[in-house]
């Protein structure tokens, strides 16, 4: 039902010249080139809400709720998790957000059952289905991921109606700065649907298992940037709130602005200057350990290399 393709922008640089890029927007498989993720709480009802017009046939055991990305205007997209006794469970997604179950497009969700401490066997579920944002006046689609521990876990008492998901799709490419180019992805962590970062989500309640605590505290556009051109994006040094300076070899840059799809910026360097944050050291196979002191079992010191 979606026709949605993926658009190549160039990503403009009005600071130096020769600086520039392109970015493309990636629809799914996003997360993988990501490597983290920052999930978010979605509360669970046995009530259905009023705006849902027409639910799947056959439900049995459903809970429902919505997702309602902060921008995109007039859409709601509901959810229903049907949950049998003694059966799989299935996931519902409402695509399109039009809150009718017969128009939407297909949804992934199998479980995994795993023995618990006490000896018990727990079944998590994991999926994720994709929804179509309005972002400029025209649809874009979206997957999303999603996952749901045991409601019988004793350990996840306070997760029983609790569906957890997070953002799979993004705007990523190559970017020049300072003469250098970059490998980045511009990341829409809080699932808002503007990359532009002025829509704000609600704050987050708790911090939900699998994700980094100090995430929770950043923006919800992220800038992610292959600083030491290792092929992955690191945490710490690689990963900037998009509305913020950051620093990048010595050179504070900011970006001036951003479409709402993503694939359209606009960075400058900044009038601002912030400090550089070094990325973690590269302790692969094949690179060099960095020099340490410390002391062995029998107290002796220690002097590597």
């Amino acid at each position: 039902m979606f026709s949605c393709l993926p658009v190549l922008v160039p990503l403009v640089m009005s600071s130096l010249p020769g600086d520039g890029g392109t970015l493309k927007y990636i629809e799914s498989g996003a997360s993988d080139k990501i490597g983290y993720y920052a999930p978010i709480r979605l509360e669970l009802s046995d009530t259905a809400p009023d705006s849902l017009k027409k639910a799947p046939a056959g439900l049995t055991a459903p809970l429902y709720g919505l997702i309602t990305p902060a921008g995109v205007k007039g859409r709601a997209y509901h959810v229903i998790l049907d949950e049998p006794e003694g059966k799989p469970a299935t996931l519902f997604l409402d695509s399109n957000g039009n809150g009718d179950f017969t128009d939407d497009g297909t949804t992934e969700w199998s479980g995994k059952a795993r023995p618990g401490p006490d000896g018990k066997e727990y079944t998590m579920y994991s999926g994720g289905g994709t929804i179509e944002l309005v972002t400029d006046g025209k649809p874009l689609n979206a997957h999303l991921l999603a996952y749901r521990f045991d409601k019988t876990d004793p350990k996840r008492e306070g997760m029983k109606r609790t569906l957890l998901y997070y953002r799979d799709y993004a705007a990523a490419g190559e970017l020049s700065l300072g003469g250098k180019n970059y490998n980045v992805i511009i990341e829409d962590a809080a699932v808002t649907g503007d990359f532009t970062g002025a829509s704000k989500p609600e704050a987050p309640k708790s911090n939900p298992a699998g994700a980094d605590p100090a995430r929770r505290e950043r923006g919800p556009i992220r800038l992610l940037i292959d600083v030491n051109g290792n092929g992955k994006f690191d945490s710490r040094g690689e990963s900037f709130d998009a509305k913020e300076p950051f620093n990048i070899a010595g050179t504070t840059w900011e970006l001036a602005s951003i479409s709402q799809d993503g694939t359209n910026v606009i960075a400058k360097v900044s009038d601002k200057t912030v400090a550089e944050i070094p990325t973690p050291p590269q302790h692969e196979v094949g690179k060099p350990i960095l020099a340490f002191q410390s002391k062995d079992m029998d107290g002796k010191d220690i002097n590597f290399p």
